[in-house]
């Protein structure tokens, strides 16, 4: 299914899925991750609220600040590499980004399932981040859809819902 689909399921739906198992240990040890959060560090606080929550329902997360080691570029591609999933933070600062293209580029590469967020209001896709995106509708992470925790809330609940569309969250 589409991200769009699987985002379209009920509430009941995302309350089952809040239910189910976490990744397998054994996964886990050998360095996979349900998903990869690739953002600019311009959104950082968004993004630890973001990353606290995946946490808080099981998901399986590599956020940079918590597992980046050695060079850069080699810490990115084997966080593309061992993801089920890359949930990317659209803004002009990501566009502009040489790390953040080059880690959305590589994940398209790798055919990884790709789950857009819209982190600033006042962006509009364009450019190769645009290309990327294509038809797809991102997910809302700002402004009036964040305004107040239930909303964010919401908006968790249904980037959960997709995110277990394309992981073995349930496994």
């Amino acid at each position: 299914p589409s991200y769009e689909e699987a985002g379209a399921e009920d509430a009941e739906a995302a309350e089952k899925f809040k239910r189910k198992p976490l990744m397998k240990q054994a996964d886990i040890a050998a360095g996979k991750f349900n998903l990869m959060l690739s953002y600019c560090w311009a959104q950082q606080d968004l993004v630890k609220r973001i990353r606290a929550h995946l946490g808080s329902v099981g998901f399986v997360v590599w956020f940079d600040i918590e597992q980046m080691k050695g060079s850069v570029t080699d810490a990115m591609a084997q966080a593309v590499e061992n993801s089920e999933a890359i949930v990317y933070c659209m803004s002009q600062k990501y566009k502009e980004s040489a790390n953040c293209h080059s880690e959305a580029n590589y994940a398209h590469q790798k055919k990884k399932a790709m789950i857009p967020l819209l982190v600033d209001a006042n962006y509009t896709p364009d450019g190769w981040l645009g290309f990327l995106l294509g038809d797809n509708k991102p997910i809302e992470f700002f402004g009036k859809a964040i305004a107040t925790d239930a909303l964010f809330e919401a908006q968790m609940d249904r980037l959960c819902h997709v995110l277990g569309q394309f992981t073995g969250h349930s496994a």
